[in-house]
């Protein structure tokens, strides 16, 4: 879970986005930041002091395994209500392939969000063998937060090394980048289903 060097020009597109630099600040997992060429306005430890310049004083990270993290949620569990809309941004940066239950990570995300509010997240799509638990298909991604009262406002795709990618299906290690806003309060969690299999169905 980290900011690398090679991306940092995807950053600043989304950070970029008004109101996405906003408080309260939620990292999913406690986001270092790494590379021998890091520019100077990504030239920090990690993402808390980088939001820090940036002039917010509310960020905080849920990480099980982490000390410096400020919750110690198991995200493959339903999260305490009284986190439920707290945060104005909630970050994913190379979390949910790592955990066994992603309907239910991204489930809590997605209530963790406050309307209004933004949820970024940063997952492979393809490739990374034996990174993490899980590669996803995007269709999956991006029908999870259309369904779930998302808006989408940023999606891109790249490769490992941060070059652009447009078709996803023929690249290898590819990397999905998503924010969508929250534009009401969830209700029941509403489950992607794959649409070819729907469409053949009706």
């Amino acid at each position: 879970m980290a900011i690398v060097d090679c991306h940092t020009p995807f950053y600043r597109e989304i950070f970029s986005i008004p109101g996405f630099v906003a408080e309260p600040f939620l990292m999913i997992g406690y986001q270092v930041i790494l590379g021998e060429a890091l520019p100077e306005d990504f030239d920090f430890e990690d993402m808390k002091q980088l939001l820090h310049a940036k002039g917010l004083a509310d960020v905080r990270a849920i990480d099980l395994f982490d000390e410096r993290a400020e919750l110690k949620y198991d995200l493959n569990s339903p999260v305490p209500r009284i986190e439920w809309e707290r945060y104005r941004t909630v970050c994913d940066i190379g979390t949910l392939e790592h955990l066994f239950d992603t309907r239910q990570c991204m489930e809590n995300c997605m209530r963790m969000v406050e309307p209004g509010g933004r949820y970024f997240l940063h997952t492979p799509v393809r490739g990374y063998d034996r990174h993490g638990l899980h590669t996803f298909n995007p269709e999956l991604i991006v029908e999870a937060f259309r369904l779930n009262m998302f808006e989408l406002e940023y999606l891109k795709y790249s490769s490992r090394n941060g070059e652009p990618i447009d078709a996803v299906q023929h690249a290898d290690s590819t990397l999905i980048w998503i924010v969508g806003r929250k534009t009401a309060s969830l209700d029941t969690f509403q489950v992607p289903q794959q649409r070819r299999y729907t469409r053949a169905r009706r």
